[in-house]
């Protein structure tokens, strides 16, 4: 599932959203000798960077991810793959607390690619932001 998205650039926008003039930019690309998946995504504007390992946790038997910012804020979880969408499930780590979240990423029928944000609020995904990204060549 993440074979699309490893070599490509996107450059997208929030959708519905006040910041959708702010500009991010995400690429995946393979390392460690293929064994790590890491996604680069940085929004200029506001001199943000974060990065994302995806790799085969052997504890847990399953897909997990860390990610760390130029915020120095991070996140950990685990990953589900479907035909159609890629899942992850994970707890952000801030100075302000620690909160759950989940966020899909799916390549639409025009070869568009959705990254959608929830946050949990008392036991219910609440939606948080919604950006849509362009292969750019």
């Amino acid at each position: 599932m993440l074979r699309p998205l490893i070599g490509v650039t996107w450059v997208g926008h929030f959708q519905e959203s006040s910041d959708s003039g702010l500009v991010h930019v995400v690429r995946w690309e393979t390392t460690l000798d293929g064994n790590v998946i890491r996604s680069t995504k940085e929004v200029p504007a506001l001199n943000f960077r974060m990065e994302t390992l995806y790799f085969w946790d052997w504890e847990k038997e399953t897909i997990s991810f860390l990610q760390l910012t130029s915020r120095g804020t991070f996140s950990e979880g685990t990953v589900t793959l479907t035909e159609e969408r890629i899942t992850l499930i994970g707890r952000g780590i801030r100075p302000s607390g620690i909160s759950e979240f989940k966020q899909t990423f799916e390549i639409r029928p025009n070869g568009t690619l959705e990254d959608r944000y929830y946050r949990r609020d008392d036991d219910e995904w609440a939606s948080g932001h919604r950006i849509v990204y362009a292969r750019q060549e």
